[in-house]
């Protein structure tokens, strides 16, 4: 069987449903078990994380000491640094960081470094040394330490 979203070829698929782009991607997605026969709803995000990843997180916010304050994660996913080449600005970036200290002066900022956004992550710090760096090895503890955040700017 081939299911796929309803196009000008539909002979392409043994199924198809419409396609509705004004939903959210993970709505849109599952739209596709329709084909299928499943008519279930979208289910809610759910997140079960290992108790050592929970522990590495833990031990992550100790070594950056904000255990206690809670914290802001910023994460970059492209790690650009100029406007043209799709990215996020990096001199915006700065000017967030410069705008929420102003605004919470006592709560932590700590960057997500990881593959990809070296150079922006050297760069935010090069202008804000008191940034602080977390690099998880695996999506369960990105998972964990993006659980333990009070907000998350991402772009």
């Amino acid at each position: 069987m081939r299911v796929g979203y309803q196009t000008k070829t539909p002979w392409f698929f043994s199924k198809s449903v419409p396609l509705q782009n004004d939903r959210h991607v993970v709505d849109i997605y599952h739209d596709i078990l329709q084909g299928l026969g499943i008519q279930s709803p979208t289910p809610e995000l759910k997140v079960t994380l290992p108790r050592e990843d929970i522990d590495w997180a833990g031990s992550e916010q100790k070594r950056l000491e904000i255990k206690d304050s809670g914290y802001v994660l910023i994460y970059d996913r492209e790690g650009r640094s100029q406007a043209n080449d799709g990215g996020y600005p990096l001199e915006k970036w700065q000017k967030i960081v410069e705008d929420f200290r102003q605004k919470q002066p006592n709560l932590p900022i700590v960057l997500l470094q990881a593959l990809g956004n070296n150079q922006w992550s050297a760069a935010m710090t090069a202008s804000n040394p008191d940034l602080k760096l977390t690099n998880p090895s695996d999506v369960g503890k990105l998972a964990a330490i993006v659980a333990g955040a009070n907000l998350l700017f991402m772009y």
